[in-house]
Parts: C-alpha cells; sequence; structure tokens
C-alpha cells in the first residue's frame, strides 16, 4: 500500500480512528516526501561527481544502501504501514457493518437512540479485538428482524469517542432501548449462550418417564434453510442436516418412530414435532428461534435413520475400576497411540465419567481430576463411586455404542445398599430392548474364593435370565502386571462357575485384559505431570494392546453373540420379586388352611354324634376357623429356631399351637429388603453377616446354636379366628324347615366349605410350585425352594411339640403326605416349562403364569382378599426406583487398530458398527 493511500484511507475512515494515528500518518507522509526530495538532490550532484570523475561508482553504491537501509526506505515503509495493519482492519470492519445495516459512531457523531422504536446499541472497547464476538452477536441478531422493521442497530466505538461513566459501565454490551429508555444492559447475556450449537426449544413439554425403544437422535435441516422454490422466500441457513440439542439441558433430542414424539431424556420430558422451534448455529438464522414449516416436517422426519445400537451392561465388584474402563474403552476407539491421545485431549480429553486419583512421587501426592463433576458420581473410600445406573453413549460413524454403567456389587455400606442398587440397574434396563453384551469386570489376582468374591459374583448373575449366559464377557482390569493375563482369577472363576452349573464358560473367546494405568497416565499429563521417555514408552505398549483388545471385544459383542432379550431378565425379576413377597404369605396360609381343613371335620364328626338333637345343633350352625393377620415388627429381627429356643403356645378355644420364638438373639437386624436375607427362610446363608453369628455360630451365651438355626423375621403373621358360613346356608337356615332337615343342611354345608377349604389349598400349592419352577428353569442361579423349605420346617416344629391332644403323628403324616403332592406338582410344572423353555413362547408364557398364579391367588373365595392384602403391605415397602440417566452423546473416530481389516468376518462386523 502507497503512503499516499494508507493516509488517504485513514482521512476516508477517520470516524473510527483517532486523531493522534491520523496526525501521525500526516507526520510520516511530509517526513518522506522530505526525504525523498534531499536524497533525489544527492543523488544529483553525485551523479555529476561521476561524470566529471570526482567520484566513483562504488559512491554510488554505498548512498544508495544508506538509502534502501533506513527507515524511510520502501521497505522501511512497508513494515511501518504493516504495523499499522489494525487500522485498516477497523476501517473495514466498519464498513461492513455499514453494508450490514449496522450504523457506526465513533469520534464526532452522537447516538440517536430515540431515532426508532426499539434500539440495539453495542458499546465497544476495541473494535478489532471484539470481532468475532459481540459484533458477530450483534449481526446474528440482526437476522432476526425484517428490512421494514422500526428496529435499529448500531455500534458506538468507545475506543476513539469520549465517554462518560455509563459508557464505561456498559462496555463490551449490547444495550436494548424502547422508545428512549434503557429496557435491557446485557442482550448478549440473556438471549446469546449457546450460538455455537443447534438447539430446539420446547413449547409443550410432557413428562415422560417410559422411553420408546425405537428412537434416534433428532437429524434435521434447519427450518431456516428452504429455498424460493421450497418456502416462497429467501433461504437463511445452509441445508445440511444437523444434530438438534434440547435448549435446557443440550442433550441431543431423539424421535421415536412408532410414537411420532420427540423426547429429551435428561430433563424426561415429550412433546409433538410441532410443538418445537429451532435455531442452529449459523450467522444468517439469527438468534430467534423459528417453527418447521407444517408442510415440511413430516417428510424430513421420514428421512431420519434409525442407529445401530449396541448396548453393553457393564457390572463389577466396588472398586475394580468399572467407570475408568469405560472412559478408556472410549480412548481406545478414538486413538491410536497414547501420544496421539495427549496431543488431541488437551482442549477437550474423551471422558463420559469424571475420573478422581491420588498419583504420588517421591512421597509427595497430587491429587488428580479429568472430567466436569457428576452428582452420579460419589468419590468416597470403600463405597461405589457410581450411585446409580446410567448409560453413556458414544457415537461411533453411524452406529450409538451404549455402555451402561452400574453401581458396584459389595459396597461398604453393606449388603442393603447392594440390593438397592440392583435394583437400581434392573429399572434402568426396562429402557432397553435388547442387550449386546454384559461385561463383568474382574481384578485379575484374586487366587482364593473368598465370600465377597463369590457374594459379587453369584448377586450379578442371580438376577440375570439364564439366556443372557452366552452375552457375558469377562474383562479383567489393571492386567500389566499380570502379563496381560487374567492371572490367578480365571481359576477360581472358573471353579465357582462349574460349581454352580451355571451354563457358562471363561474361555478365551470371552475373556479379554485391559489395564486401565495407561488413561490414568493420560490423566496425569492432562494435569501437568510430566514423564520421562522410558516410562512413556511402556505405557505406549499398554495402548497399543488395549486398542487391539478392545477390536476383540466389540468383533465378539457384535457378531460372537445373539442380543439377550432384555424383557426376559426384567420378566425374571418381576416374577421374583412377586416370589419373594408371597413365598411365606402362601405358606402360613397353606398351614392355615389344613388347620381348618381338619377342624371342619372335627365339627363333621360332632353332628354326626349330635343326630337329630336340633337344639343341642343350634350352636354348632356357625363355624368358628382362623385366618391370617400381618403384624408388622417395629424392627427386623434375627431370632433362633431351635427347640431349646422356642416354646409352643395353645392359642385360643380349639387350642392351636403355635411357635413363639423367645430367643431374639439380635433384636435388630437390617440384613433384609431385595435380595437380602430372606424372611422365615431357616439357615439362609446371608443370615453369616449378621451381627449375632460368629464363626458359623451365635455369640449369645444362651443360645450358641449353628446359624442354619436361625431366621430373619420381619413381621408376624398372626392366626386369628374367622367365621365361615356360606349365603346358601343363611338363606336355608332361615326357611321354616324342620329341625332334621336344618342339620342336613348344615352338614351339607359345611361338607362344601371343607372341599372349597381343601381346593384354595390345592391352589396355593399349585402356585408354589410354579414359582419354584420358574426359577429353577429360567435363573442362573436360582433361589432355594421357599415352600419345600417351609414344609420341612413344619415337620421338625411338629415333632418338637408335646403331643397333648394326641394329634402330633397325624399332623406330621399330614404335612408329610403334603410335602409329597407338592414335590410331585412342582415336578410336572418343572418339565413342562423346560420343554418350551428355549422358545420365545415358553418364556414368555412361564412369566405370564407366575403373575397370573399371582392374580388367581387374590381371587380365592376364602382367603384371597387377605393374601392380597399381606401382599399389598409388602409391595408398599419397595422403594422408589430412580429414572432413567444418560449422559452427553460423545462422537468417536474410530482408529486405525479398531477397524477390523483382516477378515472378510471383521470387516462384516465393523461395517454393521460404523455403517460405513
Amino acid at each position: 500500500l502507497k503512503i499516499e493511500e494508507y493516509q488517504s484511507t485513514l482521512l476516508e475512515g477517520k470516524e473510527c480512528i483517532a486523531q493522534t494515528d491520523i496526525k501521525e500518518s500526516g507526520e510520516l507522509l511530509r517526513t518522506y516526501i522530505q526525504h525523498e526530495a534531499k536524497f533525489r538532490e544527492k543523488l544529483q550532484v553525485l551523479l555529476k561527481s561521476i561524470r566529471s570523475a570526482e567520484a566513483s561508482s562504488s559512491d554510488l553504491e554505498a548512498m544508495m544502501g544508506e538509502f534502501e537501509g533506513g527507515h524511510l526506505s520502501p521497505t522501511g515503509i512497508v513494515d511501518t504501514l504493516a504495523e499499522k495493519g489494525a487500522l485498516i482492519q477497523r476501517i473495514e470492519t466498519v464498513k461492513h457493518l455499514e453494508k450490514s445495516g449496522i450504523r457506526y459512531y465513533g469520534r464526532t457523531e452522537n447516538i440517536d437512540i430515540w431515532a426508532k422504536e426499539e434500539v440495539y446499541v453495542l458499546y465497544l472497547n476495541e473494535l478489532a479485538t471484539q470481532t468475532n464476538s459481540s459484533v458477530n452477536f450483534l449481526m446474528r441478531l440482526k437476522k432476526g428482524f425484517t428490512e421494514n422493521a422500526e428496529v435499529a442497530f448500531y455500534v458506538k466505538d468507545c475506543s476513539v469517542a469520549p465517554r462518560g461513566q455509563q459508557d464505561i459501565d456498559r462496555l463490551n454490551k449490547i444495550c436494548q432501548y424502547k422508545n428512549g429508555l434503557l429496557i435491557e444492559q446485557d442482550v448478549a447475556a440473556k438471549v446469546g449462550r449457546d450460538l455455537n450449537i443447534c438447539l430446539v426449544r420446547i413449547m409443550k413439554p410432557a413428562p415422560c418417564t417410559q422411553l420408546p425403544h425405537d428412537r434416534a437422535d433428532l437429524v434435521l435441516r434447519c427450518p431456516v434453510s428452504f429455498s424460493i422454490s421450497e418456502t416462497g422466500g429467501l433461504a437463511g441457513c445452509s441445508s445440511k442436516p444437523k444434530d438438534w440439542k434440547c435448549s435446557k439441558c443440550k442433550t441431543v433430542l431423539q424421535y421415536g418412530f412408532k410414537t411420532g414424539f420427540c423426547y429429551c431424556l435428561t430433563c424426561k420430558v415429550a412433546c409433538e414435532p410441532k410443538e418445537t422451534q429451532y435455531r442452529c448455529n449459523e450467522e444468517e438464522h439469527g438468534i430467534e428461534f423459528k417453527p418447521y414449516d407444517a408442510e415440511f416436517l413430516p417428510s424430513e422426519l421420514a428421512k431420519i435413520k434409525s442407529s445401530n445400537r449396541i448396548n453393553v451392561l457393564i457390572l463389577g465388584e466396588t472398586g475394580v475400576g468399572k467407570s475408568t474402563w469405560i472412559n478408556s474403552f472410549a480412548n481406545y476407539i478414538n486413538f491410536d497411540t497414547l501420544r496421539s491421545a495427549i496431543k488431541d485431549s488437551k482442549d477437550d480429553p474423551i471422558v463420559a465419567i469424571p475420573s478422581k486419583f491420588t498419583y504420588t512421587k517421591d512421597g509427595k501426592t497430587q491429587d488428580i481430576l479429568i472430567g466436569k463433576e457428576d452428582p452420579n458420581e460419589k468419590h468416597e473410600v470403600g463405597a461405589s463411586n457410581t450411585q446409580g445406573a446410567k448409560t453413556y453413549p458414544f457415537k461411533v460413524g453411524s452406529a450409538v455404542v451404549n455402555l451402561i454403567d452400574t453401581p458396584g456389587i459389595g459396597d461398604t455400606r453393606g449388603s442393603k445398599q447392594d440390593d438397592e442398587n440392583m435394583e437400581k440397574i434392573l429399572s434402568h434396563l426396562t429402557y432397553y430392548d435388547n442387550l449386546h453384551g454384559i461385561i463383568i469386570l474382574l481384578k485379575p489376582n484374586n487366587a482364593r474364593l473368598g465370600i465377597m468374591f463369590k457374594h459379587c459374583v453369584q448377586q450379578l448373575l442371580s438376577h440375570l435370565h439364564r439366556d443372557a449366559a452366552n452375552n457375558i464377557s469377562f474383562v479383567f482390569t489393571n492386567t500389566r502386571a499380570t502379563f496381560y493375563e487374567p492371572g490367578e482369577t480365571l481359576p477360581s472363576l472358573r471353579k465357582l462357575l462349574a460349581e454352580k452349573n451355571m451354563g457358562i464358560e471363561a474361555v478365551p473367546r470371552n475373556t479379554f485384559c485391559f489395564d486401565n494405568e495407561a488413561f490414568r497416565l493420560l490423566a496425569c499429563v492432562l494435569n501437568g505431570i510430566k514423564f520421562e521417555t522410558d516410562v512413556m514408552d511402556i505405557y505406549e505398549g499398554s495402548w497399543t494392546r488395549a486398542c487391539e483388545e478392545t477390536n476383540r471385544l466389540l468383533e465378539h459383542i457384535i457378531h460372537g453373540t445373539k442380543p439377550h432379550v432384555v424383557k426376559d431378565t426384567i420378566s425374571l425379576n418381576d416374577a421374583r420379586r412377586i416370589i419373594v413377597g408371597l413365598s411365606r404369605p402362601l405358606q402360613e396360609f397353606a398351614s392355615t388352611i389344613n388347620k381348618n381343613e381338619r377342624a371342619v371335620k372335627e365339627a363333621l364328626d360332632e353332628i354326626k354324634a349330635l343326630g337329630s338333637e336340633a337344639k343341642s345343633f343350634e350352636g354348632k350352625l356357625q363355624f368358628e376357623g382362623v385366618t391370617l393377620e400381618q403384624h408388622q415388627l417395629a424392627k427386623p429381627r434375627t431370632v433362633c429356631i431351635h427347640p431349646d429356643c422356642v416354646e409352643h403356645i395353645a392359642v385360643g378355644k380349639d387350642m392351636i399351637q403355635q411357635p413363639n420364638y423367645t430367643r431374639h438373639c439380635h433384636p435388630e437386624c437390617y440384613l433384609g429388603g431385595q435380595g437380602g436375607v430372606r424372611p422365615e427362610v431357616p439357615g439362609d446363608p446371608k443370615l453369616l453377616k449378621c451381627w449375632a453369628i460368629v464363626n458359623n455360630k451365635c455369640r449369645n451365651a444362651n443360645c450358641g446354636h449353628h446359624y442354619t438355626q436361625h431366621m430373619h423375621r420381619t413381621y408376624d403373621l398372626h392366626q386369628v379366628k374367622k367365621t365361615f358360613k356360606s349365603n346358601d346356608a343363611e338363606r336355608q337356615l332361615n326357611t321354616k324347615l324342620t329341625e332334621k332337615q336344618k342339620v342336613e343342611a348344615e352338614k351339607n354345608n359345611l361338607e362344601k366349605l371343607g372341599a372349597e377349604f381343601k381346593e384354595e389349598g390345592r391352589y396355593i400349592q399349585e402356585v408354589a410350585a410354579t414359582f419354584a419352577a420358574f426359577l429353577k428353569i429360567y435363573a442362573i442361579i436360582p433361589f432355594n425352594d421357599a415352600m419345600g423349605d417351609y414344609i420341612d420346617t413344619q415337620i421338625q416344629q411338629e415333632r418338637e411339640k408335646s403331643d397333648f391332644d394326641g394329634k402330633r403323628a397325624a399332623n406330621i403324616a399330614a404335612w408329610t403326605q403334603y410335602k409329597g403332592e407338592y414335590e410331585e406338582q412342582r415336578k410336572i410344572i418343572t418339565e413342562a416349562m423346560d420343554k418350551v423353555k428355549g422358545t420365545d413362547q415358553g418364556k414368555s408364557c412361564a412369566a405370564t403364569d407366575v403373575k397370573d398364579s399371582m392374580q388367581k391367588a387374590f381371587k380365592l373365595k376364602h382367603f384371597g382378599g387377605d393374601i392380597k392384602a399381606v401382599y399389598k403391605k409388602i409391595e408398599e415397602q419397595k422403594a422408589k426406583m430412580p429414572q432413567y440417566a444418560q449422559g452427553p452423546t460423545r462422537r468417536l473416530k474410530p482408529n486405525s487398530k479398531v477397524k477390523p481389516a483382516k477378515s472378510g468376518f471383521l470387516r462384516d462386523a465393523w461395517k454393521y458398527v460404523t455403517g460405513t
């Protein structure tokens, strides 16, 4: 740029240029002109001297060198003007603003805030440095208004204009005036956030707790992108489809194909697509949210494609490193090497779950934290860091890999916390149709099958449907110390699986070895810690191995197994909950019905003895039997059931003997709950955790019996008298019948009542057998047979009673016969279920049978209402489960080590994941 042109440009843009800068450029021009004149004069003199041989050409070269090396030489002037480039940029920016319809106010003019009904003013501290923020926002703001609107947009450049205190207070802010009055001092702070992402405003949100399984991310064109031919107006934004996020929580919205609704998983709301407004991240859009044209919305929604979804459940013991492994897994997919992960993660590391640990060197410790804080993660020693089940989606190509993080099993807060955690997991799984993989994380150094190890593995497997066995993979963490092998844990694991006959193998195809330490080193580096080259090389090798193992794990999950139908596991646990809740009441009712049957038989014997003595019979017209009422204990307790610690009390007119558990070995025992110690089950292994049990025996001096002679109690079922009389008998006895006819009618009534009791007892027996058969067939590790155990306990208690009424032998014989009938019924049902257990119809019918059996039990004529009342009280005690939780979707770019290329099989597997 010539110096004259530079001066001319500054004078043209003098409104935005400080007077000192204009004066300085004028001085520069005058100095240069004077310098050039002197140079010309000296040059003429020198040339004459050369012609007269008074000077040589070397003198000319020296003079030219002196001129070209000075600050006023052409080169020096170019350098000087380059330093003044910011001034030229200011002038260009002002021209751009004026061309966009934004009035610029600089050195001399004053703003007219009354020029229009509504005026927006940007008070700039420095024009050039604000070009990419405040100015851009003001230009986006203007896009939202038509050319004819009564709105004006101004920029006041406070770097060149005189400014008062008000101007200082408003620096770098956009103020809004209406009819000359200030109504908003910082418009950008109010409506200008998140302009770099595409947002959707849900106008009429409706609460939504159940999401459809057939859904995909909401990917649409911006409604402002349609051209003249489409809308009759000018297109503002590009026509490229965009991912749209909720304006409140910034989570990607999803669209349900069958429901036709839009869903926000984080806000837990749904809405019709027509009740949404959009704002994309392009400048042409402006800042306003725009609705979709009703004519084009249906066709655009129809273009949304369902993503391939790979759902993987992560399970494991507390402290095994589930959250860290999920972070590591995502990084192994995205980066070829550890060094590339360090290079590309400085600004935006791939961290789905915040990770925190302590780094120690030379005796000095430093807390390492990577990722943003998450209320679902709680970093406390011994407790599970993850507080509830949460899905972390990773988009790989056109596929979404959902890694489902879960609370750890074996929480130091106790088995009750474990049970609550398992319920949270099962509640979360109801949002999925299929599970492609179930990963159980293990440490590689468990040489022995300790109680905690057994508990953790069995607790996990006991809640999974048998069909899920094929989807289980065992992933060993921190295996660098065991040479990237499963270590001593594998033999222990195989022994446990074999002992329980689970139908699960731990073999090379479903065992995988990782080392989370490589990711921890990445976290340390991102926290400013430096490592020697040899250390980096070691972990670089670990990273490479992890990438290869990630590839193998993905291949196994995608093509090595058939997806597990989640509803099978959910149905299993629904059935289990019903079974656990009803087992004890059904057992007690079965016992009560037997007593009523015997009472009816005794009443009939008396009627026969009375003959036709009607008056004596009048006292027998109403039959008094017994039923059960639930009485919740103030505090759950552990009691001893050994004969030495139990007394039997004769209750009521008929002297019905009931066991009275007088030895309360642990008066306040809180080991119960879903999946905990089962109430009224003698010798439940989980009683080993009870305070009263030490070295398998009771610590109380007055007891001292083995834990198998103890049981857990949360409520009592008290036997109470109940009068049984049919409506038919009532009507008959009120008619004018002969005394003999009255006797005969009551006899028939009692016989009918006895038959009904027997039928209800038989049905309760069938329900219990259905429960036992279902868990035996479909659970990987079934519960014990609750009814069978109960019958054995009843027989034992009858043997321990005193035979004051001479009925002990008959009672034992009755219970023994009852057990035989029950075992036969369970065998028949088990065989029937076993024949169809491999079919979808068989599994569906089995789960339905359990629920149907429960409902039929509630409808029993004499005891149904009492059973339902007991079960209702049990259900009311269940804690409310948390709703579905999901983290933000992270996009991954598969690295070269993760892309299978060795065989057609592997290539096909990867095509399925990435859609490429």
